[in-house]
């Protein structure tokens, strides 16, 4: 059984992105069958069985036209998350489909990211901040 699967233009609006990706034989994102669903389905609730255990530097970064993932489902996911020290944008992607990085601004998932890191303090380690 074969299933519909991501759309062209669902990945990426930057269409020489896209049509690398529909070249590449080993992407099978086209069509699904139900065994990849089921893995993936799988890979989510396991994921969200974990969220309310990281306390670790937490960022999410999404599309708020993305339309592979619920961009409210992502904010929310975020909000239950228990790190203190965590960030959420989407508002500067835009215009983006779901693959930020393969965007014609490619760069721009990489210096928000970059800029929050910078950003985040230092873990300490009884009392001494580590590098």
């Amino acid at each position: 059984c074969r299933l519909p699967g991501v759309l062209p233009g669902q990945l990426s609006s930057f269409e020489p992105s896209e049509a690398a990706t529909r070249r590449d034989p080993l992407y099978f994102g086209w069509k699904a069958n139900l065994s990849i669903v089921r893995a993936l389905l799988s890979g989510t609730v396991s994921a969200q069985q974990c969220l309310d255990r990281p306390t670790y530097p937490f960022l999410v970064m999404v599309s708020p036209d993305d339309k592979l993932v619920d961009p409210s489902a992502c904010k929310a996911l975020f909000d239950q998350a228990p790190s203190s020290v965590k960030f959420f944008e989407s508002a500067t992607f835009k215009g983006a489909e779901h693959e930020l990085h393969n965007e014609q601004d490619w760069q721009k998932p990489l210096e928000t990211a970059s800029e929050w890191l910078v950003s985040v303090p230092a873990p300490t380690v009884g009392g001494t901040q580590t590098q």
